[in-house]
């Protein structure tokens, strides 16, 4: 289980609680996708939804997701599509780094 708190510095982060009962226990990809969602600001269907979750210099959210970091708007259209675009980027059309809203992302 995990929970988001307050840095030092103000930012956000998720802090597990408790440990898997053995190593073979795995976290399914629908509690991943439930924490990463608790993660995002959501300002209604058609504005921007802002990751409160760690940030590159650039802006751009940061998730853990198998084992590696992905970018958060990666991740929503991962879990929004069920698989990657066939293209090497996508793009915002609201042209904001943090915003991981579905809707937003081409």
């Amino acid at each position: 289980m995990a929970q988001l708190k307050l840095n030092a510095n103000g930012q956000h982060h998720v802090e597990r609680i408790g440990r898997a009962s053995n190593i073979g226990e795995c976290i399914s990809f629908a509690e991943r996708v439930a924490t990463f969602w608790g993660l995002v600001d959501k300002g209604g269907p058609n504005g921007c939804w802002l990751w409160l979750g760690r940030r590159d210099k650039n802006g751009y959210g940061h998730f853990h997701f198998e084992g590696k970091g992905i970018l958060a708007h990666r991740f929503a259209w991962l879990a929004t599509h069920g698989s990657f675009p066939e293209k090497p980027f996508l793009c915002h059309d609201c042209d904001n780094p943090p915003c991981v809203n579905p809707a937003h992302l081409f």
